[in-house]
């Protein structure tokens, strides 16, 4: 009787140990999947890595193109005309010479960004470019497409009337009117600027 009862007994402390070890794998496997889920969550819906040079370019642009600043498509049928064959010496895009920065930066905004383009620095509102004078008033406006080679732009406009060797080329399909087109060009070949200017004599 007493062998009997100390078998239940052993039978008892060894189910009691395998509950124990079963209850205390199961508690593990959950605190597992717990700290597994939550550092999967961290890991795909939160950012601890700021990139700074990411907000420095946010920050760049922001400052140096305006919000409203135009975006001109030079390869367009408006482009062509409303530009290329139309006198637009003294004005384009809402933008008259002789109106001051001040003016300017109130249709476009506010910008830092300062290209050359010829022979001058002139302040990038998005597709349009200002040159002011001592005054701050505008003395020339240009159109500058965003990485436009020239010869990309001929393929839609045509050849030019004249060409220069690295400063650029002159569209003037009529003699008889008074104006001019000049593409201004850089080293690679790239578009710095398009002026409506006083007619070039071949």
């Amino acid at each position: 009787m007493v062998n009997f009862q100390q078998n239940n007994n052993v039978k008892k402390y060894k189910w009691n140990i395998i509950v124990i070890i079963i209850i205390i794998l199961v508690f593990l496997a959950l605190v597992f999947t717990l700290f597994f889920g939550t550092y999967s969550f961290i890991k795909n819906n939160v950012n601890f890595n700021i990139d700074h040079s990411h907000s420095t370019k946010n920050k760049e642009q922001s400052d140096s193109e305006p919000k409203n600043a135009p975006k001109i498509n030079v390869l367009s049928s408006e482009f062509s005309n409303d530009f290329m064959h139309i006198d637009k010496r003294n004005g384009y895009y809402g933008i008259s010479k002789g109106m001051t920065k001040k003016e300017v930066e109130k249709k476009l905004g506010h910008t830092k960004h300062i290209i050359p383009i010829a022979s001058v620095k002139a302040h990038k509102y998005g597709s349009i470019a200002t040159y002011y004078n001592n005054d701050d008033k505008v003395e020339r406006i240009f159109v500058v497409p965003h990485n436009m080679s020239i010869h990309k732009f001929e393929s839609y406009h045509g050849q030019a009337t004249i060409s220069y060797n690295q400063s650029g080329k002159v569209y003037d399909g009529n003699p008889n009117n008074s104006f001019s087109v000049k593409v201004f060009t850089n080293k690679d070949d790239k578009i710095t600027g398009i002026e409506n200017v006083d007619q070039i004599a071949r």
